[in-house]
């Protein structure tokens, strides 16, 4: 990428040397930052569909061989083991973790994945109502796990191994992109996790 830019702006000092000096100079700048732009503009990251997640996970294969070194240093040091994220997500990710608890996150194109885990738990003090209305609804992972929309953003939290977790994906277009209007992106993607071993 160095070696593109130090030639963009050894093209550009050279165009500015051949032009005569009547050219309008705002004009010239202004078109030759446009060449610029266009010759030195990075591709737009993939936006993975459900359907070309599936086929680039079955292709590539283990989550954790496709991820950073950095991110893979943050996961081998990490206290509360990591779930992680399939392909293509897992070449993507940034992973943090502290002493109780690990995350990942991920952008691609318009939907943005986030997974948290903690094993720190505080007792509640529910009413019946409201243990009823926190019931678990589904099974995710082989565990109970509930389902939950709040401003767009899509979640599904579970416990694993005395870890609870939490999945969410955030979209650009929240009300028309059905990778968050739907339920069936996000367990998808939760099936998919990689458990790391510790």
């Amino acid at each position: 990428m160095n070696d593109l830019v130090v030639a963009c702006r050894g093209t550009l000092a050279a165009r500015f040397r051949s032009m005569p000096r009547t050219r309008a100079v705002l004009g010239s700048m202004v078109a030759s930052l446009v060449v610029l732009s266009t010759a030195c503009a990075a591709p737009a990251p993939p936006d993975p569909s459900p359907a070309s997640l599936t086929q680039s996970a079955q292709a590539e294969g283990r989550g954790s061989a496709l991820m950073t070194p950095a991110a893979q240093a943050v996961v081998r040091g990490a206290s509360v083991r990591f779930l992680l994220l399939p392909a293509p997500y897992a070449q993507m990710a940034v992973a943090t973790s502290g002493p109780r608890w690990s995350a990942l996150s991920a952008r691609a194109g318009e939907l943005t994945v986030s997974l948290h885990g903690t094993d720190l738990t505080h007792d509640a003090q529910l009413g019946l109502a409201e243990v009823q209305r926190a019931e678990p609804t589904l099974h995710v992972r082989g565990a109970a796990a509930r389902v939950l929309e709040n401003e767009g953003i899509r979640s599904v939290a579970w416990n694993e191994d005395g870890v609870d977790w939490s999945l969410e994906v955030e979209c650009y277009h929240s009300e028309t992109d059905v990778r968050c209007t739907q339920d069936a992106f996000l367990l998808d993607l939760a099936a998919r996790l990689e458990a790391v071993s510790q």
